[in-house]
């Protein structure tokens, strides 16, 4: 289930109703659109929302998404999308912005691979503080 550029961006296009559901974006606004599709996605990259996403150049080429992440990947842009042509989905799209929400908190999860922890609360190590050995 594996999409091209072209055909995620459209889809965010269509969502936003900037195009209709049988157009296609301009060569303007596919440009415009894989611009905010690579820096949001270096972007939560770099902030914890891992997608194995690296920059794209061309168009037809498949995007590096795991199909799991496909649907997350999509509302996300679609938020950014939307930020970009300033279009408000609080007041214009309440049910879609809680769709996005949903997703942010889902990949989330899905990107969680380490966390810090400052180990106080494992037990010591026998004839630690107060184990056999302390006299």
């Amino acid at each position: 289930m594996s999409i091209t550029n072209i055909d995620f961006i459209t889809s965010g296009y269509r969502v936003l109703t900037i195009i209709d559901e049988e157009g296609i974006p301009t060569a303007a606004q596919a440009t415009v659109g894989l611009t905010v599709l690579n820096e949001f996605m270096a972007s939560y990259q770099k902030n914890g929302y891992y997608f194995g996403w690296y920059p794209q150049t061309l168009l037809p080429a498949i995007a590096p998404l795991q199909d799991d992440d496909i649907r997350n990947a999509k509302l996300m842009f679609i938020g950014e999308l939307a930020r970009h042509y300033g279009i408000d989905l609080k007041k214009e799209r309440e049910d879609l912005m809680g769709d996005i929400d949903d997703a942010y908190q889902e990949q989330a999860k899905r990107s969680v691979k380490t966390f810090d922890s400052d180990l106080t609360g494992l037990p010591f190590a026998q004839g630690g503080l107060f184990g056999p050995g302390r006299v």
